[in-house]
């Protein structure tokens, strides 16, 4: 059996993107969001089948553009069609009101299909997701286990509470991993409190969020590590210095390899960052501050994980995940690629007998009917297959974990009244910050 390794990091694969999804306008959701394990937007009940039409109707499914404009008119057709119906069994509105009416419905159409083409096309499996409780007081933070799927949540029950349950139409999975009050966010992510969006891309905070999810993570060719000031008091500069003073004694030849960014104002953060390369200058840090054993001359080593091993206590992944991933990301989209071929085959076939019979020229216009039937289910099926051997390959990145080492071929001398003095004033710790979900 292999020995424990020194210390875990987190892997966030490159192409992760992070998101910001309303639990509804005053955050109602929250709760059936945390016990459920799901986000949802609305689509005024059209289904992830309807969409998925919509994105095979041509061969341009992979033009965002072109997409986002099938959806709008999609959804402004649709919707506009349910206003109707309800207008014209009001007979106390005039014209110009039901004019009025269909405007404003138009836009919330608009709006809603912009919101729908985020949740289905543009969120993918891994992106993290905030949600925001009430006023933004705290946040829940989980990683997108599922592709889009219609409704059909079982909400729980909670002994001795009742909580408000989403009947919104468009669903994904969520594996939750921890609950963030608002002060624990960057403060470049203030604005998000008076934002009007439900659903919005925060990824260009990416290296202030990362801090948050994990203490010592790799992103983009860099090792970060954050420590955590929890003082109140001001900090005088010579505390600082015996800071610095620490930090140089720990890493020594290898300190022009670390960068640094400060955020502290009793409490707050440090934030260290380095190359992969000099992996080594930045690893003693962790090991001398907060190490449990004796370091000692020679191999460190590390196990690098990937988001949900990294969030899966060892030996407790749950059959409920396995079942979440299989059932909306690989599995079910190879059988309804597999039903929809057989779709396509039948109408194939029917069309062929029609052709050989004596009525082809009466039935021609059934007869091109059924080859855009054909096409359109043809076209359908390898929707499905690509999306399953694109959602295989993003389990990968999320799933999986391997151990390097790095080798430390001396020590260094370190007073540790002055370190524990240092830790002390700072009142400095390298915990995961928030509330883990269990």
């Amino acid at each position: 059996m292999e020995a424990k390794p020194d210390f875990r990091v987190l892997k966030i694969p490159d192409t992760t993107n992070y998101w910001f999804v309303r639990a509804n306008s005053r955050g109602e959701y929250y709760q059936d969001y945390y016990l459920n394990d799901f986000i949802a937007t609305d689509s005024n009940g059209i289904s992830i089948e309807n969409i998925v039409d919509i994105l095979v109707t041509n061969n341009n499914i992979t033009d965002p553009l072109s997409i986002k404009n099938r959806l709008k008119q999609y959804f402004n057709d649709h919707d506009l069609k349910l206003l109707n119906n309800k207008l014209n069994e009001r007979k106390d509105l005039t014209k110009d009101e039901k004019e009025e009416l269909k405007t404003k419905e138009l836009r919330k159409s608009t709006t809603r299909s912009t919101r729908v083409n985020k949740f289905v096309n543009e969120i993918k499996l891994g992106d993290f997701v905030f949600v925001p409780a009430d006023s933004s007081t705290k946040f829940l933070v989980g990683i997108i286990i599922s592709d889009c799927l219609d409704n059909n949540i079982e909400h729980k029950t909670k002994a001795n509470k009742n909580y408000h349950k989403c009947n919104f139409s468009l669903i994904r999975k969520v594996k939750w991993i921890k609950e963030l009050t608002f002060e624990e966010m960057p403060d470049a992510l203030s604005w998000i409190r008076s934002a009007h969006q439900s659903i919005f891309d925060i990824s260009s905070y990416a290296d202030l969020i990362n801090s948050c999810i994990s203490s010592l993570y790799e992103y983009k060719g860099q090792i970060f590590y954050r420590l955590n000031v929890h003082t109140n008091k001001q900090i005088p500069m010579t505390d600082w210095l015996d800071y610095q003073l620490l930090i140089n004694d720990i890493v020594g030849d290898g300190l022009d390899d670390i960068y640094q960014k400060i955020k502290v104002q009793s409490p707050g953060n440090i934030n260290l960052s380095t190359l992969k390369a000099h992996w080594r200058c930045l690893a003693l840090i962790p090991l001398i501050l907060f190490g449990s054993t004796k370091i000692q001359i020679g191999d460190i080593t590390t196990q690098i994980q990937n988001p949900l091993d990294y969030f899966t206590p060892e030996g407790k992944r749950s059959k409920k995940l396995d079942n979440d991933l299989k059932q909306a990301n690989i599995d079910a989209k190879i059988a309804e690629a597999k039903k929809t071929e057989a779709e396509a085959d039948k109408i194939k076939a029917e069309t062929k007998a029609i052709e050989q019979s004596n009525k082809a020229k009466e039935r021609s216009r059934e007869i091109e009917d059924k080859k855009k039937e054909a096409a359109r289910l043809k076209a359908k099926s390898d929707y499905y297959k690509n999306k399953g051997q694109e959602n295989s390959k993003l389990i990968e990145k999320q799933f999986g974990s391997k151990t390097e080492r790095t080798k430390i071929n001396s020590l260094p001398h370190i007073d540790e009244k002055k370190k524990k003095s240092v830790i002390s004033k700072f009142d400095m710790d390298d915990k995961n910050i928030g509330i883990e979900v269990k």
